[in-house]
């Protein structure tokens, strides 16, 4: 043993890194589309979502906003008066209607925000807090300083952050027209901002919802469908890599992400597939320590 009490020896590289998961690729900047390769092996398509939109600061520069977990209700913005975040104003998917026409029920697997400071380099200035909610209730009619103090990393604005949103418990087929579809399957995706130049569009946000569904009798969609077989080691790397340390990062903080996502997604597969008893314990120390961190204070 090392003298700060940690194992000296090495965990080794599992056979599965040689060809990483799509559910790991996706945390590595993939956008392919994504099935769920869970016990279930039904014939389904699949698509990915994409939307982007701009953000303008408040006239006393804040700006509160997020993504849902229903494509009726995905971009979500809050009015801060006083300091206080009001009632949320919400839009709709601009592509929810033509997946609606395609989708009888659907789930969504994961989602990828890019939020990316847009303001002039020469009047930057704030700081950008994410944070993961379970409902709206937990964020209205809250300070815009106790929405800070509860998140997970926060960045000088100009920094931005990239988010990966992953779900609570195995999604389930749901009717996606519904505006509590995946409720309490994914949480909402926070982001608050303050201190940004006033009254000016600051960010650009970039999202992609990676969806899975039975088309409907009829659609073209019908002729897409295939099955995932069963992959318990990639959904065991997708649950260890869904803490905050591996779910977010600035934009300029990629390459070390990368390198967090795969070492943990290694110690994963020795704990779902284990190739020499001795690694289990490692690998569940290092997925420990992992889960239990979070990304540094970065203003």
């Amino acid at each position: 043993m090392r003298s700060d009490g940690s194992s000296a020896r090495k965990i080794p590289v599992h056979p599965a890194m040689n060809h990483l998961p799509d559910l790991v690729q996706y945390r590595l900047g993939s956008s392919e589309p994504l099935r769920l390769p869970d016990e279930h092996n039904d014939q389904t398509a699949a698509k990915v979502l994409r939307n982007e939109y701009t953000i303008t600061a408040d006239a006393a520069g804040h700006a509160v906003f997020g993504e849902s977990f229903a494509p009726a209700e995905a971009k979500m913005t809050w009015p801060v008066t006083a300091g206080v975040a009001g009632s949320y104003s919400a839009t709709a998917h601009p592509q929810a209607a033509a997946f609606n026409a395609e989708a009888r029920v659907a789930r969504m697997i994961a989602m990828r925000i890019s939020v990316m400071y847009i303001g002039a380099e020469q009047t930057s200035a704030g700081f950008l807090s994410f944070e993961e909610k379970t409902v709206s209730a937990d964020i209205g009619s809250l300070s815009v300083d106790a929405l800070h103090t509860a998140t997970d990393v926060q960045v000088k604005a100009q920094d931005g952050l990239v988010a990966y949103i992953d779900y609570t418990q195995l999604p389930r087929w749901e009717v996606p027209t519904s505006t509590t579809f995946m409720a309490y399957t994914f949480p909402i995706a926070l982001f608050v901002a303050s201190g940004l130049p006033a009254s000016t569009p600051v960010f650009r946000v970039r999202v992609e919802r990676f969806m899975e569904y039975l088309p409907i009798e009829g659609t073209l969609s019908e002729g897409e469908v295939r099955g995932e077989p069963h992959d318990p080691g990639a959904l065991g790397a997708h649950g260890a890599i869904s803490g905050p340390a591996t779910s977010v990062h600035p934009h300029g903080g990629a390459g070390k992400f990368a390198q967090l996502v795969k070492s943990a997604a290694n110690s994963a597969y020795h704990m779902v597939q284990p190739l020499v008893p001795y690694v289990v314990d490692l690998a569940r120390a290092h997925l420990t320590k992992t889960a239990m961190s979070t990304l540094a204070l970065m203003l």
